[in-house]
């Protein structure tokens, strides 16, 4: 299968980009990174200067004020990396090659039945965190399990004896993967949204 080297971009500073996965028909993972943010301006720094010299310094424009050169990076931190997920949909494990901070990994089997997801290409919770290994994400959210088990206890320990950060996902949870890189797991209950722990 060949991926179109340029996709639309719908979504503003962001970049959408598939990556090929292993299945038994063809298949993709999609992933979504955001831009570089700026550092955060320093106000305090900036606090005794006149409002128009503000302006441009946090503007990124350098400046000159009261006979002195005023740098605008030296008023900034460093700009942050943009965040980035992956969400595969099903694949054999470790068939994902990119870096991502979250990764939605199917996780239809435990390794006692690694020999069916292998020959289905599919992959276990275990391989789920493999996966989430090799791509240096920071967490792991699994779903899409085998109708076999009652309900993801299993997947979640599993996953969690190999990777530190696993969520183990429902059909209409919603996932935050906030700008420090932690992550809120909502559920819907008849209440609202409660966040999971």
């Amino acid at each position: 299968m060949v991926l179109k080297s340029s996709l639309p971009q719908p979504i503003k500073q962001a970049t959408i980009s598939a990556h090929l996965t292993q299945h038994t028909v063809p298949s993709c993972a999609w992933k979504i990174t955001t831009s570089e943010r700026k550092g955060k301006f320093d106000r305090k720094a900036t606090s005794q200067l006149p409002i128009e010299i503000k302006k441009s310094l946090a503007a990124g424009q350098d400046c000159e004020y009261d006979g002195q050169m005023l740098k605008a990076a030296e008023y900034r931190s460093k700009n942050e990396a943009g965040i980035s997920v992956i969400l595969s949909g099903d694949t054999a494990e470790q068939a994902i090659e990119s870096n991502c901070n979250l990764l939605i990994h199917e996780a239809t089997f435990l390794e006692s039945h690694s020999d069916i997801a292998n020959e289905h290409l599919h992959s276990t919770a275990g391989g789920a965190a493999r996966t989430a290994i090799e791509c240096n994400a920071q967490h792991l959210a699994i779903t899409h399990y085998s109708g076999r088990l009652d309900n993801p206890v299993a997947s979640i320990s599993e996953a969690r004896g190999i990777h530190p950060s696993v969520i183990g996902l429902s059909d209409g949870d919603r996932l935050i993967l906030n700008n420090d890189l932690s992550l809120t797991h909502l559920v819907r209950s008849p209440e609202g949204w409660t966040q999971q722990q």
